[in-house]
């Protein structure tokens, strides 16, 4: 990894890269959710970041490029969430006032970028928009199946609270998934 590594919010302009970005990386038997057309995924993008706006919640999307005006190869979103787990709304990770956890999603590295150290960037510019947040700890719900984001979470010290089982619709049929709730408590901040 360079040193020139760019992180910036996401810009109308890199809807389509980073569309791209989520339509490939999702575009896998692996993943529940698999890619319906990029122009969906620039779709629900824009109406997010509308939504954020319009009710002033705490979110972040982040774009990561290795140069400057080089292309994006990363993105990561984070916002605060519904608790995606029952362990999780428990006494020592939510305060019951606010309700929301810092929720990390569509954390993506373009394939020909992987095993640079860029998911580590991004996952740390997310801790520390948590703690901007005055939030004391970060979530992340992951496929049990996807090892090379579980061993990223463990080696930054997210530890395994929960496995959850979620119904979700896909290819018009209800279907039940699981996943891995993983929490890191962060340094430096109070949880609340």
């Amino acid at each position: 990894m360079g040193a020139s590594v760019v992180l910036e919010p996401l810009y109308e302009a890199d809807m389509d890269s980073v569309a791209r970005l989520l339509s490939d990386a999702f575009d896998s038997p692996r993943f529940l959710f698999k890619a319906v057309s990029r122009m969906d995924f620039k779709a629900q993008l824009q109406d997010r970041q509308l939504r954020l706006v319009a009710t002033g919640h705490n979110h972040t999307m982040l774009t990561l490029r290795e140069e400057a005006r080089g292309p994006v190869v990363g993105f990561l979103e984070m916002g605060l969430l519904s608790p995606v787990s029952a362990v999780v709304q428990g006494p020592d990770w939510v305060n019951s006032s606010t309700a929301r956890v810092p929720t990390i999603g569509n954390l993506v590295i373009a394939d020909s970028h992987r095993r640079r150290g860029l998911a580590r960037v991004l996952m740390r510019a997310a801790e520390d928009a948590a703690r901007g947040w005055a939030q004391g700890f970060v979530v992340v719900a992951v496929d049990p199946g996807n090892a090379a984001a579980l061993a990223l979470y463990r080696s930054l010290g997210y530890v395994e609270v929960d496995r959850s089982r979620q119904k979700i619709v896909k290819d018009l049929m209800q279907r039940e998934v699981e996943f891995l709730v993983l929490v890191k408590r962060l340094e430096g901040s109070s949880p609340w």
